[in-house]
């Protein structure tokens, strides 16, 4: 699944010098692709231990409990970051024309 992914990496995006953001690229989709890797044998296990239809039930739980861990995670990370007011953002930026 890729849900959490592209937020990932507009976060390591935005926090990395320039001349690393190729690198960190990498290293992230490295990171992603190592995890379809390691866990297709898993959901594969439980699915042939479990069944079809309970084997697909707990596997797709487990995902789901993981993105709720990962969504309470990031809220509880990000909820402080300082965001630029309206008035900051509209002195900053230039009239069109």
């Amino acid at each position: 699944m890729n849900a959490g992914n592209p937020i990932q990496m507009s976060l390591m995006m935005r926090s990395v010098d320039d001349s690393m953001k190729g690198l960190a690229n990498s290293v992230g989709q490295m990171v992603f692709s190592l995890g379809w890797a390691v866990m297709g044998p898993v959901s594969t296990g439980i699915v042939m231990l479990y069944g079809a239809y309970y084997g697909y039930a707990i596997v797709f739980s487990i995902t789901g409990a993981l993105y709720v861990v990962a969504s309470v995670y990031f809220f509880l990370v990000f909820r402080n970051v300082d965001r630029p007011r309206v008035e900051d953002v509209s002195a900053t930026t230039k009239p069109a024309g």
